[in-house]
């Protein structure tokens, strides 16, 4: 993966969440928001953040905050590989993003990246899973768990 600045990593931890989020209030919630204004949402939610991280507001300002948030469960011991995935057919693309943390929630490593994928969402999850793999071993450390939100990519590993 090539070498990110600071304004690109958070713009992509940012864009990710938000994503993130909307994908799990339409899956658990059915609840539909277009992408524009996912999107939108989170290019504000930066900015604000950019202002402030920066000195350029108050610190008494607040950001604007999800309406629920998702709670991490931590593994009981060792290191958790946490993965997900979306894909664009149109463009035969896959966004994957992966992050490995420890039984208190320290982010040991994180990686993302687009990959040539022209299947579905499952595929998908499977490659982010396989980076992740890939990413800990990199990174000399060892998975006792992995999570993804895809129940049929984890009953095949």
């Amino acid at each position: 993966m090539e070498s990110l600045n600071r304004t690109e990593v958070e713009f992509l931890f940012v864009v990710s969440w938000f994503i993130w989020k909307e994908r799990s209030n339409h899956l658990h919630n059915n609840k539909f928001e277009r992408s524009e204004q996912t999107l939108s949402k989170a290019e504000s939610f930066l900015e604000v953040y950019q202002a402030a991280t920066r000195n350029k507001v108050s610190p008494h300002v607040q950001l604007p905050m999800p309406s629920s948030t998702a709670i991490w469960s931590p593994p009981g011991s060792g290191l958790k590989l946490n993965v997900d995935a979306t894909i664009n057919n149109q463009k035969g693309q896959a966004g994957l993003g992966c992050i490995i943390r420890n039984s208190s929630g320290d982010v040991m490593a994180a990686a993302s990246t687009k990959r040539a994928c022209l299947g579905s969402v499952e595929v998908a999850e499977a490659l982010a899973i396989l980076e992740g793999i890939h990413l800990a071993k990199e990174s000399g450390l060892h998975l006792t768990l992995i999570e993804s939100d895809s129940a049929n990519v984890v009953s095949y590993i």
